[in-house]
C-alpha cells in the first residue's frame, strides 16, 4: 500500500529538520521524503483556485 502525505509550509528554512526530528522521535518509518520550492503557477492556484494559462 502507499501512502503518501503533503506538507505544506509557510516557513522559510528548518522545515525538513522538523518534520525529520518529528519522524525521528515517533519511530515513524518512511520510504522517500523530498523538499521543493513552489512553482509560480502553484502559488497562483494557491492564491486564486484557478491554473496559470499558458498563451503560447
Amino acid at each position: 500500500i502507499n501512502h503518501h502525505l503533503i506538507i505544506k509550509s509557510e516557513r522559510k528554512s528548518h522545515t525538513l529538520g522538523i518534520i525529520l526530528d518529528f519522524l525521528k522521535q515517533r519511530e515513524i518509518a518512511y520510504g522517500e521524503l523530498y523538499s521543493e520550492r513552489p512553482t509560480l503557477n502553484d502559488v497562483f492556484l494557491e492564491i486564486t483556485g484557478k491554473q496559470l494559462r499558458d498563451n503560447n
